[in-house]
């Protein structure tokens, strides 16, 4: 038996059962789902009824543009990579990576993580952060990533 991955043409790639959005992937795109247009949704909707109370809080943080990068990233940054899920894009758990690393940032920078005075809330981010890890984990490692994102599967005889 042979050993390794061999390369899938794109005809065989598109009908490869693992080749769809299901199991654990789709709570990745349920994740990026509420997190992305659904947040974002909501955001907006408190733009438009006071949009004065929006910028009074980004202007507190100096400077302005980085406060303006705190709100747009984690709105963003799921909204991009839903849609980069959805087109099944080769690059998709590197870009993932990446931007979910800056949201990470630009949140502990924030002092978002430490702002938590109740021990259930830190305890949900906490549990929030550790699952999205192990999404993380996921997309890099094991035969659907390597299908799906690298075009490739496990050599058989």
């Amino acid at each position: 038996m042979t050993r390794g991955w061999r390369q899938l043409g794109p005809a065989e790639w598109r009908a490869h059962p693992l080749n769809r959005i299901g199991g654990w992937l789709l709570l990745v795109a349920l994740l990026l789902f509420l997190e992305g247009p659904l947040v974002g949704a909501v955001t907006l909707a408190e733009a438009i009824s006071d949009f004065d109370a929006l910028r009074a809080a980004v202007r507190g943080v100096r400077p302005e543009w980085y406060g303006w990068l705190q709100l747009v990233v984690p709105l963003a940054a799921p909204l991009v990579l839903l849609i980069l899920l959805l087109l099944k894009v080769r690059w998709f758990p590197e870009i993932y990576l990446c931007l979910r690393l800056l949201t990470y940032a630009l949140a502990a920078l924030s002092g978002a993580f430490a702002a938590w005075d109740e021990w259930w809330l830190a305890l949900g981010q906490a549990s929030m952060v550790t699952g999205e890890i192990a999404l993380t984990v996921y997309l890099f490692v094991g035969r659907r990533p390597n299908l799906v994102f690298r075009r490739r599967d496990r050599a058989g005889d």
